[in-house]
This record gives C-alpha cells, sequence and structure tokens, in this order.
C-alpha cells in the first residue's frame, strides 16, 4: 500500500514559523557582525560578551536548520511504502485488550488514518466530530477510517463512547507509529496533527 498525504496543516504551520525563526536569527548575527566594519577586526577586537551570544544565536541557527533538514527527510511522503503496524485499540462499544488493528488487518483496503495530539481535548473533539459527521461519505467511498494517538485504549474508549465516534482509535502510546509515520513532536510529546490516505 502507499501513503497520499491528505492534510498536514500544522506540520506546515509549524515549519513555516521554524523557518522565519531561523531567518531573523540569521540577520541579527549578520547585522551584530556587520556593524564591527569586518570579522576579521570582529574576531581579533569584539566585545567577549557580544561573541558569546552570536556564537549561540550561530547554535540556534544550525539546530532550527538540523531540525528541518530532519524532517523534510523522515515525513511520510506521497507514493511512500506504508510502515508496518500493529495497535491496540478501542471503539465505542468496548475494547479487547487481546485485539490489534494495523497494516496487516488493512492490506487490500483504502483507509486514512489520522494523527492527533490527545483524546478529550477541544480541538481534537472538535476535529472528530466532524468526522463522525460525515463518517457516512467514508463508508460511502469504502474508506476506513483509523484515529491514532498516544492515549490508552481506555481513554480512547470512553471518549468514543461520550461522542459516540464510529470508527477505530488506536493507542501508539510509545509513539513508535507517529515515529514511523515522521509525524511526532519530539520537543512537544504529542503526534502533529496529520492525516494520511493509505490504498
Amino acid at each position: 500500500a502507499r501513503a497520499s498525504i491528505v492534510s498536514d496543516s500544522k506540520s506546515t504551520m509549524e515549519t513555516t514559523r521554524s523557518i522565519s525563526i531561523l531567518k531573523m536569527t540569521i540577520i541579527i548575527i549578520l547585522g551584530t557582525v556587520t556593524t564591527n566594519h569586518s570579522f576579521k577586526s570582529w574576531c581579533e577586537k569584539g566585545d567577549s560578551m557580544m561573541k558569546r551570544n552570536v556564537i549561540i544565536l550561530a547554535m540556534i541557527s544550525l539546530g532550527l536548520f538540523g531540525a528541518l533538514l530532519a524532517r523534510a527527510q523522515s515525513v511520510l511522503k506521497t507514493g511512500d511504502p506504508v510502515p508496518q503496524f500493529s495497535l491496540s485499540f478501542a471503539t465505542k462499544n468496548g475494547l479487547d485488550l487481546g485485539a490489534k488493528m494495523g497494516s496487516d488487518a488493512m492490506k487490500g483496503k483504502v483507509y486514512l488514518i489520522a494523527f492527533y495530539p490527545a483524546d478529550w481535548s477541544s480541538g481534537c473533539t472538535k476535529e472528530f466530530c466532524t468526522y463522525r459527521d460525515n463518517y457516512k461519505a467514508f463508508e460511502d467511498f469504502g474508506v476506513q477510517v483509523l484515529m491514532i494517538s498516544g492515549d490508552y485504549v481506555y481513554a480512547h474508549q470512553q471518549w468514543a463512547k461520550q461522542q459516540n465516534f464510529p470508527f477505530y482509535l488506536l493507542s501508539d502510546h510509545r509513539h513508535d507509529v507517529a515515529r514511523q509515520f515522521g509525524v511526532y513532536n519530539e520537543a512537544t510529546g504529542y503526534n502533529v496533527r496529520s492525516v494520511f490516505l493509505i490504498g
């Protein structure tokens, strides 16, 4: 099966914000150095505190550039093979701790995977209610819907029951699957809101 990125708006915004910060940092570095006549004279005579600040800014720039490069290389792209995964899951009707849902169960089918930060949050609840209210459209097109976060199946089941969600909620508590898809934010500890269409 191959992946298609349906939506990754939050990831795009994060990348755009990081690029803006990187540009600002570079401008500050260049401005600091050029105001000291020449790079050579600045190295020889520049204020030690200013040198330290410029070095810190340079390190931040390199870190941001490295993070952007790593993200660009790691995110699953349209046409890439789908990573193998198998996770515990819950539905509004209950849970079976011995049951698994994943790529093998979906083999030969068209399905949508939505990675999201956390159960019960207002943003995710609003998003999932939209999926719920339009679920028949997915059924009409023969698309299975899988939702993945780091929450435990117990939280999934209670949330799905309360909101009457008709789809599978998978528990990726160690975020291994999110990392395989390139949508786990190590800094925040949550999944980046991303959607993939597989088939």
